[in-house]
C-alpha cells in the first residue's frame, strides 16, 4: 500500500493504519542502527594526558586574567 491518499472515511482509516505502520517500521530501523553503534571508549588514564589537560586549563585561565586586566586598564585610562 502506498499511503498516498484516501477517498472516504474507510480510506482514511486505512491510510492512517498504513502511515502508523510506516512510522513504526522507520523508528525500529533507526533504533536498530543506533544500537549497532559501538560504545565510545573511556578517556585514557595516563598521567601525561591529565597533565596536558591541566596545563591547558592554566593557559586558558591566564588568558582570561590578562583579558580582564587589560579591560580594567582600558576603562581606567578613559
Amino acid at each position: 500500500m502506498t499511503c498516498n491518499r484516501w477517498a472516504d472515511d474507510d480510506g482514511l482509516d486505512c491510510y492512517l493504519e498504513c502511515r502508523d505502520h510506516q512510522v513504526r517500521t522507520e523508528f525500529d530501523c533507526a533504533a536498530d542502527r543506533l544500537m549497532s553503534i559501538p560504545p565510545s571508549k573511556p578517556l585514557p588514564s595516563s598521567r601525561s594526558v591529565w597533565l596536558a589537560i591541566f596545563g591547558g586549563c592554566i593557559v586558558v585561565d591566564a588568558l582570561v586574567v590578562l583579558g580582564v586586566v587589560s579591560i580594567v586598564e582600558w576603562l581606567g585610562a578613559r
